[in-house]
């Protein structure tokens, strides 16, 4: 709830003047069309436009199936339009509103109409910053109505399989095929060395556009778009969807104002993304033709000798230039061009530029020119640390302080082993996917890290000793064989990097790539394998199979290509490799083909897959039979955790607990009161757990399973465990509630008799079978 915010002059107003300072906020510059823009760009520097084909294809009929596949890409929980009704309410009734729905999405393609209720948005609002106080401390999101979203999609499908053709590679994101770890890799090579005080002068302005998405002038998207040739009748829909939006701000529960958009492209908006990347590419474009203009100026994009280049993501922008006047005014003449034309104008105040081996007074002629703020590395650039030099352990902190306070939200709630574990998996260990695809944990980092995830699986966050269970080794492994599927950090870590290493060798069409290739390595033709070193002989090195001696006494050196072996060989290995390894040189000698350049392959592949490299990395684990019984369809998670940790036998059980003291205490089984308690025991030889084994076995037909522990491990590990959904069920119920009987007598002194404890796992049984019919229903 909002329910005072600070106005323009500072002053606070409170209630029912809270909504109409919103709704004035935000129509000054989404109602209001900037009088100042003359939208022009030269003909000549649209270099990269689409094909006649390609134009048209954009503009093909609109299929039925289009329109239903584009529903249910939305996802169920996206924000409900105004009336209420979300995409989920449309998929779910789509046997009764389908033909409706499709029938308004045909009128709007085949008239180039959009009524302006279906294009009607509510701004609703996202705080910036922990206690907001005022109206730019909230970022806006639109929630479309769902039609909308459908006729949103389908262009946006359609326009983005071509973008890669006509935006420049210093832009990544939103383009199919670019990751945003291509930015961050560039941007980490043209900032190394901004520490030292020699080399080559250089400058680096971080830009940061002022409301870059709510500003842009429609009128220069559409120019930009026929300038890149797509289709007048593709252009006419995008003006359609963009001069037809009108806003209500939802605050509080309840909808206020009204007002008509003038410009700016909305947050929620499916296309908006791939429309503002056009956008961008105009800088890009305004940005060469000053430098065209400008004289003594090269461009190369990524370049080691570029006096002017920049990287884009979305609205972040990074130029690097020569660090003299005359690159500068070049680049504030680009920032004013764009200004006039787009809408879009930097934010001085949280923009700032960095220098590398550049004088006092230089410096201050660079600030004067263009006023910005003096940065010092590191920074945060993406959402991860930019440094000009190696990252320390404290940049990393960050990360681990994420974590940690995420931890500290779950504390105090109440949660089963089997929610901590389903926590871990799908949150804490997927915060540290982003960093791990750019960087090198260093592993003080990764211990930390994992003892965070460690102390919140056994303990709730408690890092006292002697509480974990399970062994992390065995944790970590994968769940077929025995573990809980989690990932070891470090080699998670290695297996996401070599995806880099991969783009590297496979040579994949990007910007940092093409600087590696071009600055770090020597390109050939037939013969960039090295015959020591790489694999190529049945996916094996020479030097794997032969001692280096071998190999120089046959007239070779470190140095020498498969192409060299292959010839001076003819066809026939060396008497000397095959005596010494016969098995490795079974293979003939792989033919030469000119016709065709030497590639890398992963496994026998030309494509690199992250799941594979992972199994490949983490090394091999026994497969553990047991394993279908715990985590079967449909299983309680709560009561496959406990069944999983007793196959480790790894429940605190008296036995276990004498163990670890000197002087251990004369402990008796809570049920029986006849001799200590252990897995063997409790499962189920103990009277009370066996009197509850027996009617569980009769009511789910499991009579011939074993009742003592040992031997039902053994079936478990034959592949001779219960078969049905039912007996699947049983058998983890049956060892949750014993274990959950046997603690509430130890610890709390409470008692139920074995009948009661029949009758809950008989209920749990109920409930999971009544539950799967539902799912299998829906």
């Amino acid at each position: 709830m909002v329910k005072s915010i600070a106005g323009p002059d500072g002053i606070f107003v409170y209630d029912d003047a809270v909504a109409p300072l919103f709704v004035d906020h935000f129509k000054s510059f989404l109602g209001l069309q900037d009088p100042l823009v003359v939208p022009d760009m030269p003909n000549h520097l649209f270099q990269n436009t689409l094909s006649l084909a390609d134009s048209l294809e954009k503009i093909r009929s609109i299929s039925d199936k289009e329109i239903k596949d584009a529903l249910f890409q939305i996802g169920n929980d996206k924000a409900p339009e105004s009336d209420g009704f979300s995409s989920k309410f449309f998929k779910a009734a789509w046997p009764i509103v389908g033909k409706d729905v499709q029938i308004a999405v045909h009128n709007f393609f085949y008239s180039g109409r959009l009524t302006k209720e279906i294009n009607h948005t509510l701004l609703c609002f996202i705080p910036k910053i922990p206690n907001a106080t005022r109206v730019s401390d909230f970022r806006p999101i639109s929630c479309c109505t769902v039609l909308y979203k459908i006729i949103s999609k389908i262009i946006c499908d359609r326009i983005k399989p071509y973008l890669g053709g006509i935006v420049s590679p210093t832009q990544s994101a939103f383009i199919p095929g670019r990751r945003i770890s291509d930015n961050i890799l560039m941007a980490h090579e043209l900032v190394a060395g901004y520490q030292k005080d020699t080399g080559k002068l250089r400058c680096a302005f971080k830009i940061d556009l002022r409301k870059a998405y709510d500003t842009v002038d429609w009128r220069f998207l559409l120019w930009m778009m026929k300038g890149f040739g797509f289709h007048p009748v593709l252009c006419r829909w995008i003006d359609e969807m963009l001069s037809t939006s009108s806003f209500s701000i939802a605050l509080n529960g309840e909808t206020e104002g009204f007002f008509k958009g003038a410009r700016g492209l909305r947050q929620g908006d499916p296309i908006s993304p791939y429309l503002f990347t056009l956008v961008m590419e105009g800088f890009s474009m305004l940005l060469g033709l000053c430098i065209q203009e400008a004289t003594n100026f090269q461009y190369h994009q990524g370049c080691e000798d570029m006096q002017i280049t920049h990287l884009c993501f979305a609205d972040d922008l990074f130029v690097f230039t020569g660090a003299n006047l005359e690159s500068v005014e070049v680049l504030k003449k680009a920032l004013d061009m764009f200004r006039t034309r787009s809408g879009l104008e930097p934010n001085l105040s949280k923009s700032e530029v960095f220098f590398c081996n550049v004088s006092l007074n230089d410096r201050q002629v660079i600030l004067n020119s263009l006023p910005l703020v003096a940065g010092l590395f590191p920074i945060r650039y993406l959402g991860v640390p930019l440094s000009s030099s190696c990252l320390r352990v404290g940049d990393f902190q960050p990360l681990v302080t994420r974590a940690r306070d995420r931890i500290h939200n779950w504390k105090s709630k109440f949660l089963s082993f089997a929610g901590r574990k389903q926590l871990i998996v799908s949150v804490l260990q997927s915060m540290q996917l982003y960093w791990m695809m750019v960087y090198v944990l260093p592993s003080a980092v990764v211990h930390e890290l994992e003892g965070l995830f460690r102390d919140f699986l056994w303990a709730q966050g408690d890092s006292s000793r002697g509480k974990c269970k399970v062994a992390w080794e065995v944790v970590c492994k994968p769940v077929l064989c025995g573990g809980l599927g989690f990932k070891r950090l470090s080699a998670w870590n290695r297996t996401l990097l070599t995806k880099h290493i991969w783009d590297l060798l496979s040579k994949r069409r990007t910007l940092w790539v093409d600087w590696i290739w071009r600055y770090r390595m020597q390109a050939g033709r037939g013969d960039q394998v090295n015959a020591w070193e790489d694999s190529w002989v049945g996916c094996r090195p020479l030097s794997s199979m032969i001692s280096f001696r071998r190999f120089a006494r046959a007239g070779f050196n470190t140095n020498s290509q498969a192409r060299d072996v292959v010839l001076t060989l003819n066809g026939i290995w060396p008497q000397e490799w095959l005596a010494s390894n016969p098995e490795a040189f079974s293979n003939q000698i792989p033919l030469l083909d000119d016709n065709r350049d030497d590639v890398i392959t992963w496994r026998g592949v030309n494509y690199f897959s992250v799941k594979q490299a992972w199994r490949d990395l983490d090394g091999f684990h026994q497969l553990a039979q047991w394993t279908k019984y715990v985590w079967f369809k449909h299983h309680v998670p709560k009561h496959g955790f406990c069944l999983w940790t007793a196959c480790h036998k790894r429940l605190p059980t008296q036995d276990r607990l004498s163990a670890w003291k000197e002087n251990p205490p004369d402990y008796l089984c809570p049920l029986c009161n006849e001799c200590p308690d252990s897995h063997n025991h409790l499962f189920f030889v103990c009277p009370y757990s066996h009197d509850v084994w027996r009617r569980v076995k009769n009511e789910v037909d499991l009579w011939g399973f074993p009742d003592a522990w040992n031997d039902i491990l053994e079936n478990l590990e034959d592949n001779r465990g219960p078969k049905t959904l039912m007996q699947k069920l049983a058998l983890s119920a049956s060892i949750y509630f014993i274990w959950r009987e046997r603690n509430r007598r130890f610890f709390r002194d409470l008692k139920q008799p074995s009948v009661g404890t029949f009758k809950m796992i008989c209920g749990s049984i109920i409930e999971s079978m009544a539950l799967r019919r539902i799912a299998t229903r829906s």
